[in-house]
């Protein structure tokens, strides 16, 4: 990064890493590098993230140069492996995108192939349903493009302060956008269905914001395989399952004075979007 940023190279446009999240092949140790789905919703795993891609970001910074992550991924282990397939890929897709933007990143992409999905790369987002060998005119999404999926209404947005409440291993994402109109807040509950039914959380909104729409990814447990759902982006109910102190009067979630509070129970292994837009 340093021969090239210092380099009489003319024009240069950004810094360039490649970098994938487990990539110690060898190893089953958990909480660790190796190819476990475990791996990708442990807490170790955005500490790995924050000190590799923070060399390409102080490189980048250093350089005056934007810093892209051109190549990156769930594991460069080859086979198919623990995390192939697994609703913890997706989560892991969602949390670490969002995550790697929060620290710098400008540009990513997720290393992706047309091949079989059979014999071919096992952590491309789409892969081709033929025989490997051959072709179809189809192709099929993997567990985590349906993560990616979710964090189309956050791009273009501007990362603001996220007050979330839910307890355990979760994480949360907001951005603002349409000149401070809409809020995008992204929960990630990588707590594990299998073990957990799902978190109170609260959720609290600026002034005259609403709750517009939501629209959510999950799995029956972080390990299961081909088993990510996926609930499409719609209106809120009046009633909202809540099993905590408090509980939100309505699906709008607004209030006319003061800060306005959504309480509800998000699902384990999962990952929601909420859109708020100015009343």
């Amino acid at each position: 990064m340093d021969a090239f940023a210092h380099s009489d190279v003319k024009k240069k446009t950004a810094i360039s890493q490649h970098w994938y999240q487990l990539s110690a092949c060898e190893s089953d140790e958990v909480p660790g590098r190796g190819p476990e789905a475990q791996n990708l919703v442990d807490p170790l795993a955005k500490k790995s993230a924050k000190k590799n891609l923070g060399i390409g970001k102080d490189h980048a910074d250093d350089a005056g140069l934007p810093l892209w992550l051109e190549e990156t991924g769930p594991t460069s282990c080859p086979g198919t492996n623990d995390t192939s397939l697994t609703n913890a890929s997706a989560l892991w897709a969602a949390d670490y995108t969002l995550y790697a933007a929060r620290l710098g990143v400008e540009r990513m992409a997720m290393h992706s192939m047309l091949g079989a999905c059979e014999g071919g790369a096992p952590m491309s987002l789409v892969c081709d349903p033929a025989d490997h060998g051959t072709q179809s005119d189809t192709f099929q999404g993997r567990p985590h493009l349906a993560a990616m999926r979710l964090l189309v209404p956050s791009t273009g947005g501007t990362f603001t302060k996220t007050a979330v409440e839910g307890g355990g291993n979760m994480s949360a994402y907001t951005v603002v956008k349409n000149d401070g109109e809409t809020l995008v807040t992204t929960v990630i509950n990588a707590n594990d269905a299998a073990k957990s039914g799902g978190n109170p959380v609260s959720l609290q909104m600026p002034k005259g914001f609403a709750v517009a729409k939501a629209t959510q990814i999950h799995g029956p447990s972080n390990e299961a395989k081909n088993a990510t759902s996926v609930i499409p982006a719609h209106r809120l109910p009046d009633d909202i399952p809540y099993s905590g102190a408090t509980k939100t009067a309505s699906g709008s979630a607004s209030a006319d004075s003061g800060d306005s509070e959504l309480n509800i129970d998000l699902a384990a292994s999962s990952v929601t979007v909420f859109i708020m837009a100015r009343k």
